[in-house]
């Protein structure tokens, strides 16, 4: 699968390809390619093969710090939805682990 990113964002690009592809994959989405239209602290708008699919981030849950104390590992607690007529529909809710990249 492909993933594509439109959003340029120094806060989301260190973990958030890898976290849409993690989170496909754990909703079993197969699909040639996955586009990142958006984001926001609570949100993550796709389309996934032309289709309109998001990702609501419910907490992000520290579980790692570094040396300063600063956290650098999270565990997110998200749902996957895909968007049909006027509504989401839940794929999957679950949680993943997110490192933060120097």
């Amino acid at each position: 699968m492909e993933i594509i990113n439109k959003v340029k964002c120094e806060s989301y690009e260190q973990w958030v390809e890898n976290f849409v592809r993690g989170v496909l994959e754990s909703g079993k989405v197969e699909c040639a390619e996955a586009v990142i239209e958006d984001i926001d602290a609570e949100r993550i708008w796709l389309t996934v093969d032309g289709a309109e699919y998001d990702i609501r981030t419910w907490a992000f849950e520290p579980v790692h710090y570094d040396g300063e104390n600063r956290p650098d590992a999270e565990i997110v607690r998200y749902s996957l939805f895909k968007m049909v007529e006027d509504h989401g529909e839940e794929i999957v809710y679950s949680s993943r682990r997110i490192d933060w990249v120097s």
